[in-house]
């Protein structure tokens, strides 16, 4: 098992904690953390050895994963209190511990080998330069009266 992405003072320098149990809770969210973000990108550590991603970046990561519990820690969907009422975004503040497609779209691999590309066209069939209907081309061609579609 590596080592966590983070640690609580930097979970505590973009949210600052409201007491040492959340300082505690926050050390154990991050080792816990760790496996997590390495289980759904197992080639983290080397690509953070190699240079190929900026360990700022796991580490912003695991920051955030571990705020989202703390926004929240139990868990909590709806709460009233009298005549007050919260509901609390799901997709934020779950109370669990979990890597998000924005996480890790953070941390993915850049991309590699040959893309899709653009192909280069010319003026085609067409008339003008390049094209082969009213173009010198079009004397190496075939004398049909269909010629291509195209009258003559």
């Amino acid at each position: 098992m590596g080592a966590p992405f983070a640690t609580a003072d930097d979970v505590d320098a973009l949210r600052p904690f409201r007491d040492e149990d959340e300082r505690a809770v926050a050390d154990v969210l991050l080792v816990y953390g760790a496996p997590l973000i390495r289980k759904k990108q197992p080639d983290i550590d080397a690509r953070i050895a190699n240079g190929t991603l900026d360990p700022l970046l796991a580490q912003l990561v695991a920051v955030q994963m571990v705020i989202r519990v703390l926004r929240n820690l139990d868990g909590v969907r709806q709460e009233t209190v009298g005549p007050s009422s919260i509901t609390y975004d799901l997709t934020e503040a779950i109370g669990r511990l979990t890597v998000t497609d924005e996480d890790l779209a953070t941390i993915a691999p850049a991309p590699t080998g040959i893309g899709i590309g653009t192909a280069r066209l010319g003026a085609g069939l067409g008339g003008g330069p390049g094209g082969i209907v009213g173009d010198r081309q079009a004397t190496a061609l075939p004398r049909r009266p269909w010629s291509y579609g195209f009258p003559r």
